[in-house]
């Protein structure tokens, strides 16, 4: 790793050997409980998106104990709902994981959208699980990710693909993803 950063290679001691004994102290995995409580959550949709679908997830997530902000490419309103942000104002580091919602304007939207495809590539490459429903897997088509991967969970009934979704996300991450998000580009 030293040389990677143009230094020298550390000398003789228990750090240089490999020894070093980690801390627990230090370890943020030691802090995290798991569970989707207290969870942020992305609900990730755009005009057009199913209205029905969004108020669903964010009512399951709710009753879990997580927090489901509607994130959107812009502020405008969809299905009568107003986002909480923008796809651009809050990227997807700041969740714990991703709800895609369908239908098939608002899929078209995110599909269209630059801002959407890194939210998600983003997402994927941080190991946070990611859940899209109806047309909304076509936003993690566009972005070329896997069909199937750890923690990702597609399908048209929001139960059916909310289950694994909140299990995933009650682990933190989705750390057996790790090598395959290494050819992630984000």
């Amino acid at each position: 790793m030293a040389e990677g950063l143009g230094l020298p290679k550390p000398g003789k001691g228990a750090c240089a050997a490999g020894k070093q004994t980690p801390s627990p102290a230090l370890s943020l995995l030691n802090r995290v409980k798991p569970g989707v409580k207290t969870r942020k959550i992305a609900v990730v949709g755009a005009p057009g998106s199913d209205g029905a679908a969004i108020k669903s997830v964010q009512s399951a997530l709710k009753a879990q104990g997580a927090t489901p902000l509607l994130i959107a490419p812009t502020l405008a309103a969809i299905d009568g709902m107003n986002p909480d942000a923008t796809i651009a104002g809050m990227p997807s580091i700041m969740f714990d994981g991703v709800v895609i919602c369908g239908g098939e304007q608002g899929a078209k939207t995110l599909v269209q959208s630059g801002d959407a495809r890194h939210f998600v590539f983003e997402a994927f490459r941080h190991l946070k699980a990611i859940a899209a429903l109806g047309a909304g897997k076509e936003l993690l088509n566009a972005a070329h990710l896997p069909d199937k991967a750890d923690g990702l969970s597609t399908g048209d009934d929001v139960d059916a693909v909310l289950k694994p979704f909140i299990d995933a996300v009650g682990q933190h991450r989705v750390w057996s993803r790790r090598k395959l998000a290494e050819s992630v580009p984000a």
